[in-house]
């Protein structure tokens, strides 16, 4: 085909190169997904999408055909470049282009669940655990999350692999440090919940349903020290075997769905909606 790009000199291709590299990404204030899922679930969520970009010879799947046929610009690539830009080992074929949603202080604020909880994130650094606690945050009716510095950045692409549709629908913002995030709480009337080991409320007995950010900290070294002082309430999830420790989106799914438990009312095996 006559359209198609090969050369990588191409001022696009070499402009979604760059795209690749979070300090652009902050630039330029866009970003890559991939994948037909994705492709779709932007649009859907009213996310810019200013192109499509697919590679050549692969099949066109009916879900990124349809955001296309809505006027979205599409550029074919060689199989070369297109792998270039690929960060999937079985890629559908499929690239977008988007502009990376922009959400703030009132995006929380307004609430989305009715509990006025919200995660906080402290230098959590695992991708696979960043996009886990968002899908997961997502599927608890959260009002969003809060990342300190130090946590990986939501809009790279093994995040948003791992968080799917969830990451353009949870709102999520930043603090540059917990002096930041106290004002933020004292602004919002919610109260601080840490996670921490010895003296801590077991998560069962623990006052989580309403208005409480629940820090989930490192994975290595857990909540920092400046957290911990300021902290209204230490939890701790009830260990009966001889591990000593979870994984951080595992604790923050056990966390947030047993804030769920206390918020509705419901017995677990009856709370939310069934698969």
């Amino acid at each position: 085909m006559d359209n198609v790009i090969r050369s990588q000199d191409n001022l696009r291709y070499r402009g979604w190169q760059k795209l690749l590299k979070k300090k652009y990404r902050d630039r330029e204030g866009r970003c890559l997904i991939e994948g037909d899922n994705l492709i779709e679930e932007a649009d859907r969520n009213g996310v810019k999408i200013h192109g499509i970009i697919l590679k050549e010879n692969a099949p066109v799947r009916d879900r990124t055909r349809a955001v296309a046929e809505k006027g979205v610009p599409v550029t074919m690539l060689s199989e070369k470049l297109f792998t270039a830009l690929s960060q999937t080992e079985a890629s559908q074929g499929a690239l977008a282009e988007i502009e990376i949603p922009r959400f703030g202080e009132g995006d929380i604020e307004r609430g989305r669940g009715g509990s006025g909880n919200i995660v906080v994130l402290d230098r959590l650094q695992d991708p696979g655990n960043l996009g886990t606690i968002i899908r997961t945050a997502d599927a608890a009716g959260f009002d969003g999350i809060i990342c300190l510095k130090g946590t990986a950045e939501v809009w790279s692409p093994k995040v948003m692999r791992s968080a799917a549709g969830s990451v353009f629908r949870v709102p999520t913002i930043y603090a540059g440090s917990p002096g930041e995030l106290f004002e933020l709480m004292e602004r919002t009337g919610k109260k601080l919940a840490v996670t921490a080991f010895g003296e801590a409320t077991g998560l069962w007995d623990a006052p989580i349903e309403r208005d409480t950010a629940i820090v989930i900290g490192n994975e290595a070294t857990g909540v920092g020290e400046e957290l911990m002082r300021a902290a209204d309430l230490k939890i701790k999830i009830p260990m009966y075997g001889e591990i000593e420790s979870l994984n951080a989106a595992v604790a923050a799914g056990i966390i947030m769905y047993e804030s769920v438990r206390k918020y509705t009312g419901e017995d677990r095996e009856n709370a939310g909606k069934t698969e």
